[in-house]
């Protein structure tokens, strides 16, 4: 080979060289670079895992920065910040390890209806939903039947949203009305029996919604009595009884209605008939105020209401149905 040959195959040789460092350098040789640079730094060591910035095919490596480092949760921890409910997070990026959730306001956990699809809102007059702590007696219906309250405090439950809580002092007071055919409704809760004995009449109870009156004369109520929900009318004073008591701490609806014409009425349990008698009839005319949760009931109270006429039997299992 002459000189000019020589001299050739060495500048090839050098050119081949230079490329094959540069491809090794930017991690693109095959078997040895991953699909991002090292960016200067050493290449990987065969058989070792992939380092943050690069990594080979052949050993597992992915390249570029690693999406473990970044969401923070390769061991099964919360990242906080990635818009996923990962770890120990009790909801999205919050709780656990990870800043505390806000809180949710008990007006929001549960849907509801609205006045205009609740049943029987045509005939509803009196509906506490407590919704506004500041103003536990407002009263969601049409008829803005406000109810002055007396140390009620404001809960929430996951599965009635807003409660009222009282406490054996508290109560709200309200103006009667209704005075002839009615149908009263609430949730409630208790572990204490309330007031009186079995052979007492409603009014010897702790009131529930109820609007009784000194001495004998034309009043109504519903009541809580030695743990089981009664109601009664005066004139004379006749009481209906529930036949299985509530006090168990689990939350039961209780609802009662009153046939003015026949003096019939009903009292149901959790959406279902429980018991019914004819009581004395015609207008309950005695008395101005209601009272909810007086007379040191204690218990937790969620959407009362007070209807104007009787609920049919499908209504009533209807409004025990949230509705």
């Amino acid at each position: 080979m002459g000189r000019r040959g020589i001299e050739r195959a060495l500048f090839g040789a050098t050119v081949a060289l230079l490329c094959r460092c540069s491809i090794y350098n930017a991690g693109l040789l095959p078997g040895n670079g991953g699909s991002g640079g090292y960016a200067g730094a050493a290449p990987p060591v065969a058989g070792q895992g992939a380092q943050a910035g690069g990594g080979t095919p052949s050993n597992g490596g992915s390249g570029g920065t690693s999406p473990v480092s970044e969401a923070g949760a390769s061991d099964g921890g919360a990242a906080c910040d990635d818009a996923l409910m990962n770890g120990d997070e009790t909801a999205v990026d919050c709780g656990g390890s990870c800043p505390a959730c806000p809180a949710i306001p008990c007006n929001q956990l549960v849907p509801g209806p609205s006045p205009d699809t609740v049943v029987g809102g045509d005939a509803l007059v009196g509906w506490y939903r407590f919704e506004d702590a500041r103003s536990m007696g407002a009263d969601s219906s049409r008829a803005a039947n406000n109810a002055g309250s007396s140390r009620v405090t404001q809960g929430s439950d996951e599965t009635h949203g807003c409660v009222a809580i009282f406490n054996g002092g508290a109560g709200l007071e309200l103006a009667v009305s209704v005075r002839e055919s009615m149908t009263l409704a609430v949730w409630m809760r208790t572990d204490v029996p309330g007031q009186g004995s079995f052979d007492k009449q409603w009014y010897d109870g702790s009131s529930v919604i109820d609007a009784d009156s000194s001495g004998t004369v034309n009043d109504f109520g519903l009541a809580l009595l030695a743990g089981q929900p009664a109601f009664g009318v005066g004139n004379p004073d006749t009481t209906l009884h529930a036949t299985r008591p509530i006090d168990d701490g689990i939350w039961h609806h209780v609802a009662a209605t009153r046939n003015n014409t026949t003096g019939e009425v009903k009292l149901f349990l959790d959406g279902v008939q429980n018991a019914n008698q004819l009581l004395p009839k015609g207008q309950r005319s005695a008395g101005d105020i209601i009272g909810i949760g007086t007379r040191r009931l204690v218990a937790e109270l969620s959407d009362a209401r007070i209807y104007e006429r009787v609920l049919s039997v499908a209504e009533i299992a209807d409004v025990f149905a949230g509705k």
